[in-house]
């Protein structure tokens, strides 16, 4: 099996609560790792908090929906990723807003399509 694609669709179909808090993480503006993410969600979420796998896979989504860039780094454990957002927080918003919108279009055309 191949590598797998991430769906850039899938990333606002129906946004998680630590979806939303990753935005406003990245929307902080600094360079982040995925190790950093997580551990500012288990602050902001204790109890609740997703699993650095679940942080990782959404993250590569946004590489995958050009909402963030990356870099990868050799570091203490092997290499990691330093994501970044794709232009400006503004830019980032937008097109978190295309993304839903085109997303809805798609659920409704699927739903007038339907038999």
């Amino acid at each position: 099996m191949g590598k797998k694609k991430y769906k850039p669709l899938s990333i606002v179909k129906t946004p998680s609560a630590y979806m939303i808090e990753i935005w406003g993480i990245l929307l902080e503006g600094a360079s982040v790792i995925s190790k950093t993410v997580h551990d500012k969600l288990i602050k902001l979420m204790p109890g609740t908090h997703p699993s650095r796998a679940s942080v990782i896979n959404y993250l590569n989504a946004l590489v995958e929906s050009k909402l963030l860039t990356f870099t990868e780094n050799n570091g203490k454990g092997g290499k990691h990723r330093i994501y970044t957002l794709k232009g400006t927080k503004e830019d980032f918003i937008a097109r978190l807003k295309e993304i839903n919108f085109d997303q809805f279009l798609v659920n409704y055309l699927e739903h007038l399509e339907a038999p």
